[in-house]
């Protein structure tokens, strides 16, 4: 006998009109502007200049950035110093491809799930081959680079704040942050700590894509019925999807101020005033 379907949810956590609301938790990180350290031994110097001229206070807005990302990155003894045209970052030991990195938009992507852990560090779903090894080695929590988009990858992320983090097994993005063109924060207004939610426009392009992909997931079981949205290499949300959701907006939700400012800065560029270009690493 073919076991029923899902019934179709009304309006709430998982899922809103107009938009699907998709609970996420981010991995919190101090919002800094530089990390202590004593100073000693080689430092990584990196220039970065504006592609566009920009003015005094857009220098200032850049190396804060610059100065804040180096931070959530686990750099030591972080410094900047503006220039006549640039903005000159800074930190302890060899560590120009993470210097280097600073200035890259954030990378967004969303994924249907093939695998991932439980509470109890077991394995939900099947992990394919080409990820094995991978998906085993993987300690979570981990800092991963943005992974090729047409490549299946592994990530980590967090179901629910407080809980063990979750490994992932994900497939090759369906759909990537070129297909958004418009990313608020704002407060849901219901009064939790947890409030804030993070709206995502997309093109019509997108819209139909996600769309498509969506009517697709929601005819599979679990956890194959899942959609991951992965930013920077973080799964930041995952939600089984239970019916197809065909809209131009969607929620990222159910998340804090700190969170949803931090989310939306990262996708719409990290508030950088603009593109730059970034010098060869020197060790100094």
């Amino acid at each position: 006998m073919t076991p029923p379907r899902r019934a179709t949810p009304g309006p709430g956590p998982g899922l809103s009109r107009p938009r699907a609301v998709l609970p996420a938790l981010l991995l919190a990180g101090a919002l800094l502007t530089g990390c202590s350290g004593d100073g000693s031994g080689d430092r990584t110097t990196v220039v970065f200049t504006p592609e566009q001229p920009l003015d005094r206070a857009g220098l200032q807005q850049a190396a804060a950035v610059l100065a804040k990302r180096a931070s959530k990155a686990g750099l030591q003894d972080v410094r900047s110093q503006i220039g006549k045209d640039s903005v000159e970052v800074s930190a302890s030991g060899p560590v120009g491809d993470k210097l280097a990195r600073l200035a890259e938009r954030a990378t967004l992507s969303f994924r249907p799930v093939h695998a991932l852990t439980d509470t109890y560090g077991g394995v939900t779903g099947t992990v394919p081959a080409e990820l094995q090894s991978a998906f085993d080695a993987l300690t979570c929590p981990a800092e991963l680079r943005p992974p090729s988009l047409a490549a299946p990858a592994v990530a980590c992320g967090h179901e629910n704040r407080g809980r063990a983090p979750v490994k992932f097994a994900l497939a090759p993005s369906a759909l990537g942050g070129n297909h958004v063109t418009e990313v608020q924060a704002r407060d849901s207004g219901n009064g939790s700590e947890a409030g804030w939610v993070v709206t995502v426009k997309l093109s019509p392009a997108g819209s139909k894509v996600f769309g498509d992909l969506t009517a697709d997931l929601a005819e599979k079981d679990a956890p194959a019925d899942q959609l991951a949205v992965v930013l920077d290499g973080q799964v930041v949300s995952s939600l089984p999807i239970l019916v197809a959701i065909r809209t131009e907006s969607m929620d990222i939700g159910n998340i804090t101020k700190d969170d949803a400012l931090e989310l939306a800065d990262g996708l719409s560029g990290g508030s950088l005033p603009g593109p730059m270009k970034v010098s060869r690493p020197e060790l100094r």
